[in-house]
């Protein structure tokens, strides 16, 4: 599973990737469920495997499960 975590604020937002086990994506999506994204996020940052940090450029072209941001979560269905 790939989940990109966007952090920081309007002007200075990072985006990172970062790829998860079948396993772990489970543990990751009952948690979403409960709402607790600052939780999740620090999860899938110390379980994951750090893939790259993108650029905003990049992120319009890059193919993820989830993207992540402190205040929402948005899946892709079509993967």
């Amino acid at each position: 599973m790939r989940v990109i975590i966007i952090l920081g604020k309007k002007n200075e937002k990072r985006h990172f990737m970062f790829e998860l086990p079948d396993k772990k994506a489970k543990e990751i999506k009952k948690l979403l469920n409960t709402r607790k994204r600052p939780e999740v996020i620090s999860n899938i940052m110390s379980m994951g495997k750090f893939v790259k940090k993108l650029t905003p450029e990049e992120l319009a072209h890059v193919a993820s499960d989830l993207i992540l941001t402190d205040t929402s979560a948005h899946w892709n269905l079509a993967r």
